[in-house]
């Protein structure tokens, strides 16, 4: 059978996401060249990959699956940021490693993967009782052939063997972007109403600066001052530190579409953080929009006024007319 469909069979009726996270990790660490990977390093790499996709975008990766767990308890006890860098991230993990939580998390990541990874190479494994597998596959891995790595119990890290590692070294990309295929299909089937999946299975590239946003929102302020931001309750214009908001997390999103941005204190900005806002906001907020629209038509020419359209499923004419109370039931509900 050859690498590719050795591989292949990895991921087939997988039950939970640790082979693909182990997978992506080690062709991270390849990337730099590295032939001899240590668990330690793979754990914490681990960590980096899924961070965003469960921490910051909320993805599940289903009810039983303990990477998600272990990474949720790592974000209380070092009380980690959800926009955290990865190196922030990696530094925060090793610098922590005495602390034995931590310790127990980026241990236990490794525990099993390793050796489930490489089962499919192990068939005289099949009815072995789990108890026995790891031991059984450190045992034949000398006889075994064309094992994609070696497993050193004694060091607690893996040799990536050497055809393996000229065919990985090859072929990168198109194996890192098959197993994030997999992992799609895989993040899919537990997410079934979540959009743009594709997109949360990695970290935000760097998002617009609204400054363009922020502009409309000072001349709207200063249009009408008495208008109010709505978790605070203040003018707009009396706001000192200005900071444009979305009302649903980009996280969430992934879009900066000018319904979904409001403005606020910068501090109050960065307390919201990424969480969802209440639902007692949502009438407040509409009405907010609606203002702020007329105000785009009126004195703006109808710049981004579009994105009400899209949004409404309205046609330009229908939205500039639209009362306040069509707009806001029809805001709510959508």
């Amino acid at each position: 059978m050859s690498k590719e469909q050795k591989l292949l069979s990895v991921f087939n009726h997988t039950t939970n996401s640790y082979k693909y996270y182990w997978w992506l990790a080690i062709l991270s660490r390849m990337e730099k060249g590295k032939q001899f990977l240590s668990f330690q390093e793979l754990s914490i790499e681990m960590i980096r990959l899924v961070w965003y996709p469960v921490i910051y975008y909320k993805i599940s990766l289903g009810t039983q699956d303990q990477l998600s767990r272990h990474i949720k308890s790592l974000r209380e006890i070092l009380y980690l940021q959800d926009d955290i860098s990865g190196e922030e991230l990696e530094d925060k993990i090793l610098n922590n490693l005495s602390n034995k939580y931590v310790r127990d998390i980026t241990s236990d990541l490794c525990r099993y993967v390793p050796y489930r990874f490489i089962r499919p190479w192990h068939n005289d494994l099949r009815g072995t009782p789990d108890s026995e597998v790891n031991k059984l596959i450190l045992k034949n891995q000398s006889i075994e052939k064309d094992l994609p790595y070696h497993i050193d119990k004694i060091t607690d890290n893996i040799k990536i063997q050497g055809s393996w590692f000229d065919w990985i070294s090859q072929n990168m990309e198109i194996i890192r972007n098959y197993t994030y295929y997999e992992l799609y299909k895989y993040v899919e089937s537990r997410n079934t109403n979540l959009s743009d999946i594709s997109i949360k299975l990695f970290k935000p590239s760097n998002r617009s600066s609204l400054g363009v946003e922020t502009k409309l929102w000072k001349d709207f302020s200063e249009y009408r001052p008495d208008v109010q931001s709505v978790f605070e309750k203040r003018r707009i214009k009396e706001i000192k530190k200005l900071s444009i908001d979305h009302f649903l997390p980009w996280s969430f999103v992934t879009h900066d579409e000018i319904w979904n941005l409001h403005p606020m204190e910068k501090h109050h900005n960065s307390s919201k953080s990424n969480s969802l806002a209440s639902d007692k906001y949502l009438l407040d907020y509409s009405e907010l929009q609606y203002d702020f629209m007329n105000f785009l038509f009126d004195k703006r020419k109808g710049e981004g006024v579009t994105s009400y359209c899209e949004l409404l499923s309205m046609s330009l004419t229908d939205v500039k007319h639209v009362s306040r109370d069509q707009f806001t039931k029809v805001f709510k509900s959508e």
